[in-house]
């Protein structure tokens, strides 16, 4: 029993190693950010060459402004933005930092997503990518019409998913006798979210359940297919194992 508790806390605590491993480079991440506010900032002036300068050691000139009139297009009328970062890699030299850019023209919010990445022995940006946000896509949680069968039922499965973490997190609370907040916390934030996305072309993600993870099919109007399922491993974990926590100490 107590080496089957062990790997049910080996396994769960390697669910908060994963991230921060992923977050080391954050020299690179910072250099990133400011980079990409640099070339957005000279498309916003209007000032191609200076943000031909922010990527010339990778980018060939004719191909960049070509590249660069839909660009100064799609920001056409940006007023200021704000950059969140959303996540970052690290593969064979090349470190990338994905961002979504929340910007105002007017009375109108836009979006967009866009990519930074540096290279080992390259100066300055490695490449730069920027496209306008895609509209919700169907099955999300804010965006139901329309949605076909399925796209209901996976919703409801995620909504039962997140009653059964309630419920282990009630019963800890209630009747756990050892390690309750250890316990309690491994509930509530032992949450993964595997997302598969079946077209155009296969990929496969795992991320933690720290922005309201949910399970639901959904379907973008690229033609995009995303299954995103949500698996309450820290509720999972307890009951398995509740009568050691709730056996009364000898």
């Amino acid at each position: 029993m107590k080496k089957r508790i062990l790997l049910c806390f080996l396994l769960l605590a390697l669910l908060f190693v994963l991230p921060a491993c992923a977050k080391e480079n954050t020299q690179a991440h910072d250099r990133l950010e400011a980079s990409a506010r640099n070339v957005i900032d000279c498309f916003l002036a209007g000032d191609t060459e200076g943000a031909f300068a922010l990527v010339s050691g990778a980018e060939d000139r004719d191909a960049f402004l070509e590249a660069a009139a839909p660009i100064t297009e799609m920001l056409s009328g940006v007023e200021d933005y704000t950059l969140e970062r959303l996540s970052g890699n690290e593969e064979g030299g090349i470190v990338s930092l994905s961002f979504r850019m929340t910007a105002r023209a007017g009375d109108e919010e836009l979006t967009f997503l866009l990519t930074a990445s540096e290279k080992t022995g390259v100066e300055g940006l490695y490449a730069f990518y920027i496209q306008r946000n895609a509209p919700t896509p169907s099955g999300a949680l804010t965006n139901m019409a329309g949605a076909d069968a399925w796209q209901w039922i996976l919703l409801i499965v995620g909504a039962l998913s997140w009653v059964f973490t309630v419920i282990a997190a009630i019963d800890c609370y209630r009747h756990a006798k050892r390690n309750r907040g250890m316990m309690l916390f491994l509930i509530l934030f032992g949450l993964v979210t595997l997302s598969v996305t079946a077209l155009p072309e296969f990929a496969l993600g795992i991320t933690h359940g720290y922005r309201f993870p949910y399970t639901a099919l959904l379907r973008y109007a690229s033609g995009e297919v995303t299954c995103k399922v949500l698996l309450p491993l820290g509720a999972i974990g307890y009951f398995l194992l509740r009568r050691h926590f709730t056996a009364a100490d000898e």
